[in-house]
């Protein structure tokens, strides 16, 4: 018998106002910066500015590599929970994790399933290596992404790891539809909830020093996102 999807639930809207605590509102997207935009370094400088890290690509590279362990360990995770490895291997990508996949029938009918994936190089989502079976922008399309930044568990933990490996290239947004001032804009969150942030301190700290560890815990929540018009 197939095994199901796991459900996901997005938490309600709790509260819209703009304070120092953790946003609690639905998100509508995850987003991933354009690597071959012209405008990416220069958002890439002012967040990882921000919590002074060097965000050329050598240097989130070594990041990412530093937290090598921590993906290898959600990754554990995952394959106890009912996650398979797909047995591929992809330019860029260390591990393609799947839950509910089952081949193609003969007619082309495929059940949809989920699909998580762990960079082996930061060049994958900037898109400066062939695109996988499914890129990184249809990878984060996935409802188990979007619910994400509320739902505790190893996706979260590996979306929010890979936020703070590389500042400013990935970010969740979601719609100001709550007052009239806000028209139709959104806030596009660049920094993982301080809650995560502070449960994480000390590995956090083994991967991008303590000196930005500290600049992650204190920065005040009116610099951790953008109001953008889309």
């Amino acid at each position: 018998m197939d095994r199901a999807i796991p459900r996901i639930t997005i938490k309600p809207l709790m509260r819209p106002s703009f304070d120092d605590e953790d946003i609690q509102v639905p998100i509508s997207e995850i987003q991933l910066l354009d690597g071959t935009d012209r405008h990416t370094p220069d958002l890439l400088t002012r967040w990882g500015d921000a919590v002074g890290l060097d965000t050329t690509v050598g240097a989130m590279q070594n990041r990412l590599e530093r937290a090598r362990g921590g993906f290898e360990q959600m990754t554990g995770l995952m394959l106890r929970e009912g996650w398979r490895i797909y047995p591929r291997s992809e330019a860029g990508i260390a591990t393609r994790l799947t839950y509910g996949y089952t081949e193609p029938t003969a007619l082309g009918y495929q059940r949809p399933y989920s699909t998580v994936l762990i960079p082996t190089h930061v060049d994958s989502l900037l898109g400066r290596l062939n695109d996988p079976k499914e890129g990184w922008g249809v990878i984060f399309t996935q409802e188990i992404y979007r619910c994400a930044f509320h739902t505790q568990g190893p996706v979260q933990d590996i979306v929010f790891l890979l936020m703070v490996c590389f500042p400013g290239l990935i970010a969740f947004r979601y719609k100001l539809e709550d007052s009239l001032l806000t028209e139709n804009n959104s806030m596009v969150l660049y920094v993982p909830p301080k809650a995560w942030l502070r449960r994480y301190n000390v590995p956090l700290a083994e991967i991008v020093g303590r000196q930005s560890m500290d600049m992650f815990l204190n920065l005040p929540y009116s610099q951790t996102y953008l109001i953008d018009d889309a």
